[in-house]
């Protein structure tokens, strides 16, 4: 919830769980029974019996009941989902109807780039290049390779804002490469005209070369 001041207040702790020190917190009273909701309902309610939490939003470890390896970066992945939800209009595993093929999907279905990248409402424009793929490392099957900290996943997030996206594919590359000759022509605008004519003497090159190749 926001509240008056631009604050931001986290309200539901129904299944908080205390990482470090003090005592362990005693085990929340679910005040929905999900028995009593459709199938497709029950996905998104929370769950409080071997597998708990809301499934469709779940880690791989979460949906496996290993409660004991719960840790921040399982909140990483929880966070992910929901942020490519917002983004995309669509949940990733929207496909899936039943519970148990929705744990499954979440151990099983590979989260790649290339999957994202046709993975959003039909009336909505497909999320940035650098945002799918910090979205592919938040999903991470493995809690090693996501996000170690909530700070990591917001340091990376600052670093697409400011343009300073990582090397990943091709559309990265093509965005850091115009920002480094942006940044050279800010810098050295003299130089421009140089910069200009050897950028279109390569173009034009690697235009006649696959040519060339395609031809041969």
């Amino acid at each position: 919830m926001v509240g008056r001041y631009g604050e931001v207040v986290l309200m539901d702790w129904g299944i908080a769980k205390q990482l470090r020190g003090g005592t362990a917190l005693p085990a929340p009273k679910s005040g929905v029974n999900p028995d009593l909701l459709d199938p497709r309902a029950r996905l998104f309610t929370t769950r409080n019996d071997q597998c708990i939490g809301t499934p469709a939003y779940m880690s791989p470890e979460q949906a496996l009941g290993k409660n004991d390896q719960i840790d921040e970066r399982s909140d990483i992945y929880s966070a992910t989902v929901l942020l490519h939800e917002l983004l995309s209009l669509r949940h990733y595993l929207a496909d899936y109807e039943t519970f148990n093929g929705l744990l499954v999907a979440i151990n099983t279905m590979p989260i790649t780039y290339s999957r994202l990248l046709f993975m959003h409402h039909p009336a909505h424009p497909t999320p940035r290049a650098e945002v799918l793929h910090l979205i592919v490392r938040g999903l991470a099957k493995d809690p090693g390779q996501r996000f170690q900290s909530a700070l990591e996943m917001i340091g990376e997030l600052q670093r697409i804002i400011d343009g300073r996206c990582r090397v990943s594919c091709p559309a990265t590359t093509a965005k850091r490469l115009l920002r480094e000759v942006g940044r050279f022509v800010d810098r050295y605008p003299l130089g421009s005209p140089f910069l200009f004519y050897a950028a279109l003497l390569w173009i034009v090159f690697s235009m006649c070369f696959t040519v060339y190749m395609l031809i041969r």
